[in-house]
């Protein structure tokens, strides 16, 4: 009977690391090792579970030849050898990064022949990774955020690509209104006021809306009104707050005369 065999070639598939080779026998019986990494009919190696470095890259096929002394064997594999990935870059899209503010990663790095192997690892200042090609990520702090990247294909990664940018913090927000009667000039205040405020945005949610700090406003009629209130500060950051504005009904006179 022949005797049994497999190969277990490693991960590494980058030109400049040293292949290892792995034979599986289970029972025993095989006397020679026959290796012939580049498929050129020339043998390689006689050892079970022996190393080889590929010099060029390429599709090769592996094959091992056994002898068990009455019978033989051979199994082959092919393996691809990739050139080293080139280092990685990226750009930020955008300016001005607030909190929560989803921010996308624009990958810049050269993956010619590499396409089917060639992975990502981006690490968001600590906080969390990814391995998008082109990830987005809002952060949750605030500061001097570093944003780095890495190139990998089995057995090989590349330099480490870094950038920073600044994340702002949204601007604190909350207004008031003294009390509201339908028809009637109702003042509506911005009780945060910032001199780092650029632009004011109110909605009234009766298709009526404001961009002076603190206007006033008269509600046609009774009821409850979602009053939205929006500031943009310098950095470009914004902050939205509603609250909903309850409009009496002025109330009608009575008059009683007695005689």
């Amino acid at each position: 009977m022949a005797p049994d065999i497999d190969i277990v070639i490693d991960e590494s598939r980058c030109i400049d690391n040293i292949n290892q080779f792995t034979s599986i026998n289970t029972s025993g019986d095989i006397q020679t090792y026959s290796w012939d990494f580049d498929g050129d009919g020339i043998e390689d190696s006689t050892d079970p579970n022996p190393t080889f470095q590929y010099l060029n890259t390429g599709t090769y096929s592996v094959r091992l030849f056994v002898d068990a002394g009455t019978c033989s064997n051979s199994f082959s594999e092919l393996i691809t050898i990739y050139p080293s990935p080139a280092n990685p870059s990226f750009e930020v899209v955008g300016s001005n990064f607030c909190i929560g503010d989803q921010i996308n990663f624009n990958n810049l790095s050269d993956e010619s022949g590499l396409e089917d192997v060639i992975s990502y690892l981006w690490d968001f200042d600590g906080e969390s990774t990814s391995d998008l090609s082109n990830p987005t990520y809002a952060f949750s702090s605030d500061g001097e955020k570093e944003i780095t990247l890495r190139a990998i294909i089995p057995g090989c990664t590349t330099e480490v690509f870094s950038r920073q940018l600044i994340v702002n913090t949204p601007p604190e927000i909350d207004f008031d209104f003294t009390r509201v009667c339908a028809g009637l000039a109702t003042s509506l205040i911005n009780v945060l006021p910032s001199d780092d405020i650029e632009t004011y945005f109110w909605d009234f949610s009766d298709g009526f809306t404001s961009n002076i700090e603190n206007p006033t406003h008269a509600f046609p009629s009774e009821g409850a009104y979602p009053v939205s209130f929006t500031i943009t500060d310098i950095n470009g950051c914004s902050n939205t707050i509603t609250k909903n504005v309850q409009v009496g009904q002025i109330p009608d006179p009575e008059i009683s005369i007695s005689g």
